[in-house]
This record gives structure tokens, C-alpha cells and sequence, in this order.
């Protein structure tokens, strides 16, 4: 999801360093006129902390549910990232 939001924000010339920088990006250039919605950069963001916690904490299990739900999120991500791009 970090490389196709890359992708995405680098067509505005942008090259942020951080994820957050990522997030804010995404939502001042495409959220609204490109038809990327809140709800996509609410998903890239609990991507980004879920993996975060899955790397850094030592105890931070998911469960088959809520690995469903990532794995949902972030398709719908990539797909409209790939329609936007074209």
C-alpha cells in the first residue's frame, strides 16, 4: 500500500518520507476531486499501525477476522489507486 500511494503521490511531484507524510499527501491531493475517499486513508493508516505493531510489539496477535478485514482494505486500496493512476 506505501508504493502505490508513492506512485500515486509522486504524479503531484511529491516525495514524502514518512508514512504520515504519506497519509496527509493522499488526503490534501486526492481525497475528493480524484474520488479517493477519507475511508482509503483511514485504511492506509491502520495498514501502517497494524504492521508497525506487528514489527515492533512483542504480544500484538490478529485475528483471522480482523486479518480478513486488512487484507479487504487494502485490495480496495490498490484497486482505486490502479483506476486513478490508469
Amino acid at each position: 500500500m506505501f508504493h502505490a500511494g508513492m506512485a500515486l503521490v509522486m504524479t503531484k511531484g511529491h516525495r514524502p518520507r514518512t508514512h504520515r507524510g504519506l497519509a496527509h499527501l493522499l488526503t490534501k491531493e486526492f481525497v475528493g476531486s480524484w474520488g479517493l475517499s477519507e475511508e482509503l486513508v483511514a485504511s492506509y493508516r491502520e495498514q501502517q499501525q497494524a504492521r508497525e505493531m506487528g514489527d515492533y510489539e512483542l504480544d500484538f496477535p490478529l485475528g483471522e477476522e480482523e486479518v480478513e478485514e486488512l487484507i479487504a482494505g487494502a485490495a480496495v486500496f490498490l484497486e482505486r489507486v490502479r483506476e486513478v493512476l490508469g
